[in-house]
C-alpha cells in the first residue's frame, strides 16, 4: 500500500511540476506581450502551442501577438482557429470584431466588412464593432474609387496612344503630298516658262 501511494505521490509531484512549468511559461509570455516585445512572446507561446492545447489553448493570445507583431494573416489563422473552439456568443462576436480588425489593417476590407458584420449579428450592441464596419464600408469604397480612377487611367492612355498614332499617320500622309504638289508645281512653272 504504502509504495502505491509513494508511486502516486510521486506522480503527482512530477504532473503538478510540469503544469506548473507551463503556466510560468504563459506567465512569462504574456509578460513580455505587456512589455512590448512581441517576438519573444511569440516564442514563448509557440513553444507551449502542444502543451496549451489541452488546457484550453492560447490561440488567441498567439492571434494577439501577431497582430501587434503586424502580421495580419497570422493573427487571421489564429483568430480562425480560436472561433472553432468558442461556444459563447459574446466570446465568438469579440473574436469576430478582432477577426475584422485584423482583415481591415491587412487592407481586405470586404472580409473585414464581413467579420464586423457577423460580430454585429452576435452582439449588436457594440458600438466599436459598429463604427468599424462604417470605416470598413468607407475605406472599400475609397478602394473603389481608386481602383475606378486607375482604370479610368489606363483608358485615357490608351486613347491618348491612339490619337497620338493617327496624328502621325496623318503626318506623315501630309508630309507625303507636300513634296507631290512641290514637285507638280514646279513643272508646271517650268512648262509655263517655255
Amino acid at each position: 500500500m504504502n509504495k502505491h501511494y509513494l508511486v502516486l505521490c510521486i506522480g503527482f509531484i512530477i504532473h503538478w511540476e510540469f503544469a506548473q512549468q507551463w503556466v510560468d511559461s504563459i506567465d512569462a509570455a504574456r509578460h513580455a506581450y505587456h512589455k512590448k516585445n512581441y517576438a519573444d512572446a511569440e516564442r514563448i507561446y509557440k513553444s507551449q502551442y502542444e502543451k496549451a492545447k489541452s488546457k484550453g489553448g492560447i490561440d488567441e493570445e498567439l492571434a494577439q501577438t501577431k497582430y501587434r507583431q503586424r502580421d495580419y494573416k497570422g493573427a487571421i489563422h489564429f483568430y480562425q482557429k480560436k472561433l472553432k473552439s468558442v461556444k459563447n456568443k459574446t466570446e465568438k462576436a469579440r473574436i469576430k470584431h478582432n477577426l475584422g480588425n485584423s482583415y481591415f489593417e491587412k487592407g481586405d476590407y470586404a472580409k473585414a466588412i464581413k467579420a464586423y458584420k457577423e460580430a454585429l449579428r452576435l452582439n449588436p450592441s457594440n458600438d466599436k464593432t459598429r463604427y468599424n464596419l462604417s470605416e470598413a464600408i468607407r475605406q472599400q469604397q475609397n478602394q473603389e474609387k481608386k481602383k475606378q480612377t486607375k482604370q479610368a487611367k489606363k483608358v485615357l492612355k490608351k486613347i491618348h496612344r491612339i490619337q497620338s498614332k493617327k496624328m502621325i499617320q496623318k503626318a506623315e500622309i501630309t508630309t507625303i503630298r507636300i513634296p507631290i504638289k512641290t514637285n507638280n508645281q514646279a513643272k508646271a512653272n517650268f512648262l509655263k516658262k517655255r
